[in-house]
């Protein structure tokens, strides 16, 4: 059986098939709810739609991609899916723009305020999405709850476990400290004496005159006098004279004056010093307390702490001095490796455990979830946007629309480009909060089928 020939040439063939095509097209349009608003020409809206585009300015981002989700805010704080992006571009200032179609008859505002928001990828964002105000109050409140029911008993059980450690962890960190400052003792002697010229000469001794001492006179001159007075009474005058002349006589050297003096300090001054050891403590106390709350003292204090602070070589200095005490010290190591692995410590790991395990699962309850309720929003949230890499960017349209204008036509290309500025705070991926407008007639983009979870 021999096949059709077609007598006509190829390109009329062509062109019969574009016309047919082209008139199937028309006829599409003219079946659509006209739209009052003027259309941008391309093939893909010519084919398959005739709803209008509107250019949108991304100030700060260079992310966008086609498909991304255009939604508009109602008044009621909820969103509804009104387009998408078709046609991400950079324009001559380099800034990106995009191209959105509407998928909404909805009335859109004529003079907009556009945000746009996109997903961080950062641990950060997830704890703030993870833990919102409300659950990280939650969450405290429960740490707190569980500290004070178990707090003593574990306290308890904590204090016999750090003392152990710090009795055994201290002579090894202290004789590593002094031997590495000995090595550096160059260093310590350069340090030592810079802050010898500028801050102990130059400040403190000056403070101390001027200052402290006047204080210290005031309080201790009362009870310095009491105490001289008593101890010139006790003293004998011809016992330290004769013992004098007889020790600078020649041929004897029997120190009869050294014997006396000890004797005295034994048998006379120690016991009066001994009676008045409450006055010399309670001078020394009104002395600490005026020194420390004179201004002069605190503002030198404040700035001597300051120096040490900012002193870049003492910090090296002990940095490197815990480095080689605590960090480098194998002793050390095994002193801790041994008090963790005792008795005492293991007992209260146990405890720690069987008391914190209540608190977990309330925790993971908060974060996590159920498995009879599921999981929680904000952990589908974190897996849909971190794990899946979906709901990384959308639009949203706030309505700035006056009564006046309510009924405005949706904005054609031929208006001006729209500004988005970056939204400040990024809330969750409004999928939850959307409403389908039952006006749309391009079914195969509503946002159940784009962005369903």
């Amino acid at each position: 059986m021999k096949g059709i020939i077609f007598d006509k040439p190829l390109c009329f063939r062509l062109l019969g098939a574009a016309v047919i095509l082209l008139g199937l097209g028309w006829l599409t349009t003219l079946t659509r709810a006209p739209v009052e608003a003027s259309h941008s020409w391309s093939w893909r809206g010519f084919w398959w739609s005739s709803r209008p585009t509107q250019k949108i300015e991304l100030q700060g981002s260079q992310s966008f991609q086609r498909g991304d989700p255009v939604f508009l805010e109602q008044p009621n704080g909820k969103f509804i899916f009104v387009g998408d992006v078709i046609a991400p571009f950079k324009s001559e200032l380099g800034t990106q723009v995009v191209t959105i179609r509407w998928r909404s008859e909805t009335a859109l505002p004529n003079r907009p305020r556009v945000e746009y928001y996109e997903t961080p990828k950062s641990l950060a964002w997830v704890a703030k999405t993870l833990l919102p105000p409300e659950k990280k109050k939650r969450v405290i409140q429960l740490i707190l709850e569980t500290y004070e029911a178990e707090g003593p008993k574990l306290n308890a059980k904590l204090m016999p476990v750090l003392r152990n450690m710090l009795q055994k962890s201290l002579p090894s960190i202290e004789k590593k400290a002094i031997e590495y400052l000995q090595k550096e003792r160059g260093r310590v002697h350069q340090i030592g004496y810079r802050y010898q010229e500028n801050l102990v000469q130059q400040k403190l001794i000056p403070l101390l005159r001027r200052d402290v001492m006047p204080i210290v006179e005031k309080h201790a001159e009362p009870v310095v006098e009491r105490i001289g007075s008593e101890l010139w009474d006790r003293a004998s005058i011809w016992r330290f004279g004769w013992r004098y002349a007889y020790d600078v006589l020649p041929l004897t050297n029997r120190n009869l004056v050294q014997a006396e003096w000890r004797r005295f300090v034994e048998e006379e001054a120690i016991p009066v010093l001994e009676s008045h050891v409450d006055e010399i403590i309670e001078v020394q106390k009104k002395i600490i307390v005026e020194t420390a709350s004179t201004p002069a003292v605190r503002q030198a204090a404040q700035e001597a702490l300051g120096v040490l602070i900012e002193d870049e070589e003492l910090r090296r200095l002990m940095g490197d001095v815990f480095e080689y005490a605590v960090v480098e010290n194998d002793e050390l190591h095994e002193v801790l490796e041994e008090s963790m692995q005792s008795p005492t410590t293991q007992e209260f790991m146990s405890q720690l455990e069987s008391s914190l395990q209540p608190l977990a699962n309330q925790i993971g309850v908060e974060l996590f979830g159920t498995p009879d309720e599921g999981l929680t929003p904000e952990l589908v949230a974190v897996l849909r946007s971190q794990v899946l890499g979906k709901d990384q960017r959308w639009i949203v349209v706030k309505s700035t629309m006056t009564a006046e204008d309510s009924n405005e036509p949706l904005p054609g290309e031929v208006n001006a480009t729209w500004i988005a500025k970056p939204g400040n705070e990024s809330p969750f991926f409004p999928f939850q909060q959307f409403e389908v407008d039952t006006n749309d007639v391009d079914s195969a983009s509503t946002p159940s089928e784009r962005i369903a979870p």
